[in-house]
C-alpha cells in the first residue's frame, strides 16, 4: 500500500509528510472520505506496534497438533505460557479421503489372523489361527473335508 511505503522508506517526519501529500491527493480524486485518510496512517502505526510485540517474544519451540474442538484451544493456551508456539492441522484432509496409495487386500489374501469356519453338519464351528494366507488355509480345510467325505463313502472309516 502507498501509505505503508511512505512509513517504511522515509525516515524523517518532513519527508513523510511530503511523501504522503500525493497519496492524499490520490485518495481525494478517488472520492475517499476524509476520515479514511486519517485512519490509514493510524492503522499502520498500530500494526507496527503489534509486529514488534510478536518479534520480541522468544518462543523456545514449535509444535503441530491435530485439531480437536475444545481441546486444541486449551493446549494452545497452556503451551503459550511456556513459550511454545502451537499450530493445528485437521485430522482428516481431503487428500486422505480421496487418495489411497495402496489397494485394499482381499480378506483371503491376508495372513497372520484368527478365523472361524462353520460346520455344514450343524456341529461346532472350527476356530483356527494361521500365519499363512487365509486362502491357502481354507483350501487345506476343503481338501481335508473332501478326503474325509471320500473315505466315508468308500467305507474306510
Amino acid at each position: 500500500m502507498l501509505t505503508n511505503r511512505c512509513e517504511t522508506i522515509t525516515t524523517e517526519e518532513g519527508d513523510k509528510k511530503e511523501e504522503m501529500e500525493p497519496v492524499r491527493g490520490a485518495f481525494r480524486v478517488c472520492v475517499y472520505p476524509s476520515w479514511a485518510l486519517k485512519k490509514v496512517p493510524d492503522n499502520t502505526k498500530e500494526k507496527k506496534k503489534t509486529d514488534s510485540r510478536k518479534k520480541n517474544k522468544d518462543y523456545t519451540s514449535q509444535v503441530v497438533i491435530p485439531y480437536v474442538e475444545g481441546v486444541s484451544e486449551r493446549v494452545h493456551r497452556v503451551m503459550k505460557k511456556y513459550g511454545v508456539v502451537t499450530a493445528t492441522r485437521p485430522h482428516t484432509t481431503l487428500r486422505c479421503q480421496l487418495v489411497h496409495l495402496k489397494d485394499k487386500a482381499e480378506f483371503t489374501e491376508q495372513g497372520e489372523l484368527v478365523y472361524q469356519i462353520p460346520c455344514k453338519n450343524s456341529g461346532p464351528e472350527y476356530i483356527g489361527e494361521t500365519g499363512r494366507l487365509l486362502k491357502t488355509r481354507l483350501d487345506e480345510h476343503r481338501k481335508a473335508q473332501t478326503t474325509r467325505t471320500m473315505r466315508h463313502t468308500q467305507g474306510r472309516d
